[in-house]
């Protein structure tokens, strides 16, 4: 993985970075925060292989990406915050649709795979609906792919503005129509 790629990965933790401070309790180094997030990306692509490496580490990625996903969300508390406030434009009733139908596809991947662990959560009196929960399983999986891809592609623009300047600054590429902005810039 670039240098480059890697820096896009740290979305959620570059403003924290930015500003001089690590958003993770216990987290003393940055490079410990580029590491998690380098970890992410790498245990979304080792999920995929789970034929090939079988239940037990499958299922202890997925209880990774499991705290991953909750890491996410308590570092970017102030999105819940600012539900109720300001104005509901279409983009941003879209944005929040997805984002909900991605919490949804996380819940369903983590309570199916919890229900489905022979491993990881073992200990847990489980038992019954195993048919369900692999059929929610893989349902929030695919859906998951999809919506996860809107996600990270409606928020691309905050992420790269977050990561630039931790990137050394880089300039944003510059319109070829300076006077256009927006859906007007593409006629």
């Amino acid at each position: 993985m670039s240098v480059k790629l890697s820096k896009i990965a740290l979305g959620a933790w570059v403003w924290g970075i930015a500003k001089g401070t690590l958003p993770i309790i216990g987290v003393t180094r940055v490079s410990r925060v580029e590491d998690a997030a380098k970890a992410a990306a790498l245990a979304l692509l080792f999920l995929m292989g789970y034929p090939w490496w079988g239940d037990v580490a499958h299922e202890w990625a997925g209880a990774g990406m499991f705290a991953l996903f909750i890491a996410h969300h308590i570092l970017n508390a102030g999105w819940w915050r600012s539900l109720g406030k300001g104005r509901y434009t279409p983009a941003r009733v879209l944005q929040l649709v997805i984002d909900l139908l991605v919490l949804l596809a996380m819940l369903g991947l983590m309570v199916s795979g919890v229900m489905l662990s022979n491993h990881v959560f073992a200990f847990l009196p489980i038992s019954g609906g195993m048919s369900f929960a692999r059929l929610l399983h893989m349902a929030s999986v695919y859906w998951g792919f999809v919506l996860l891809s809107l996600h990270l592609g409606l928020h691309w623009n905050m992420i790269l503005g977050m990561v630039r300047p931790a990137a050394g600054g880089l300039a944003a590429p510059q319109p070829h129509c300076a006077d256009r902005q927006g859906p007007a810039a593409l006629l």
